[in-house]
Formats: structure tokens, sequence, C-alpha cells
């Protein structure tokens, strides 16, 4: 028991010590990650918020997920997109 506190505290260490280090990175080289961010950002925002397949499409999705077995069926469709019924 006094081994697995140990190791958790090690790694919470661990995380602490990457997480500077990590934001170490960011605000020196912060020229660079804020524009690839922001392009990240709005290329979600299009995902998000684009434009809905067409009928056929969406037909074709349905048929061929028939055939998928239900565990990649949800990996394939989260738990966001099921509530939102998009994809």
């Amino acid at each position: 028991m006094v081994g697995l506190v140990g190791v958790a505290v090690l790694v919470i260490l661990a995380g602490i010590t990457e997480l500077f280090r990590i934001s170490n990175f960011v605000f020196h080289y912060w020229y660079i990650v804020i524009p690839i961010l922001v392009i990240v950002w709005f290329w979600l925002l299009a995902y998000e918020f684009g434009p809905r397949p067409s009928p056929e499409l969406r037909q074709r999705m349905h048929v061929l997920r028939r055939w998928i077995p239900f565990t990649v069926k949800k990996r394939l469709r989260p738990h966001w997109a099921r509530i939102t019924n998009r994809a």
C-alpha cells in the first residue's frame, strides 16, 4: 500500500514537472504555438457547425453502420454526436 502511494506521488510530481516544461515551451515559442492553436480551433468549429452530409451519403453511412460491431460504432460516433444527432 505504501508503495502505491509512493508511485502515485511520483506520478503527480512528474505531471507537475511536465506541466511546467510545456508551459515554458508555450511561453518561449508563443509566436508558433498560438497560431497553430487558433487554426485547430477554427478547424474544429468548422467541423462542428459545417454543412451536414447529403441525404444519399447519410443513407449509405447508415447502411454501412449495420455491418459494424456496436463497440466500433460507439467509437466512431462519440457521445456528443449521439446527443446532437450529428453524423
